[in-house]
């Protein structure tokens, strides 16, 4: 197991025993944007850590996927959707079905009108991502720079992208990441995926230093 992998394995299961966070509030504002969810509609929650945006997606008729790489905050995830009356199933990664730019075909069966969560296990550094295989992608708290150009080729053409997490305002806090590899420089998150449409793009300190970002992907020309 890697330094990281247990680290976020003890995080997880110390915080297991206490209340599950609510969603982000950067969810609940941009969730009237969204499209309403049809038959073939499918999200995916990039490292969703305790789970609490993925099971409000699914409770609100998102087929969602649920990525991480930490076993123990996918157990969380599976909790917290029993606890609120939502599906899951576990399932063995990866995302893409080996050797092909296709979302596994597993995956695409079992999401398929279904308003459940399917966990998967994946380490999101090595993962590679279905293109055009998603209509709303989420990612809260988790910055891998070299992954911007899979997630916007993840979103499918019309799909949304909500994406949040910590900028370098973060060192002012006690708590949070502080290494420059976790950490947004001042707009950068702006300009991360240039082939997107930008709706919406806000920095702010308040308790933590966060950028937040929607946008969509255009439809073909």
């Amino acid at each position: 197991m890697t330094e990281s992998l247990h680290r976020w394995q003890s995080r997880h299961r110390e915080s297991a025993a206490e209340p599950p966070p609510p969603p982000s509030p950067s969810l609940l504002q941009a969730f009237p944007l969204f499209p309403h969810p049809y038959q073939r509609s499918r999200a995916l929650d990039l490292a969703c850590g305790a789970g609490q945006n993925a099971v409000w997606l699914a409770a609100h008729g998102w087929p969602t996927v649920a990525v991480d790489f930490a076993p123990a905050a996918l157990e969380r995830v599976q909790a917290l959707a029993a606890a609120q009356g939502v599906e899951s199933c576990p399932l063995r990664g990866p995302l893409a079905a080996p050797g092909s730019n296709k979302l596994d075909p597993t995956i695409k069966t079992l999401l398929h009108g279904w308003p459940g969560i399917l966990l998967i296990k994946e380490d999101l550094e090595s993962a590679a991502f279905p293109e055009s295989a998603f209509d709303l992608i989420l990612c809260f708290h988790y910055l891998d720079r070299a992954a911007f150009p899979r997630i916007e080729r993840a979103l499918a053409p019309n799909g949304y992208l909500l994406y949040e997490t910590f900028t370098e305002a973060q060192r002012a806090f006690g708590e949070g990441p502080h290494s420059p590899d976790h950490l947004l420089r001042s707009g950068e998150l702006r300009h991360a995926f240039p082939n997107l449409e930008t709706l919406f793009y806000h920095e702010w300190s308040a308790g933590r230093a966060l950028a937040s970002l929607l946008a969509r992907k255009p439809p073909p020309t």
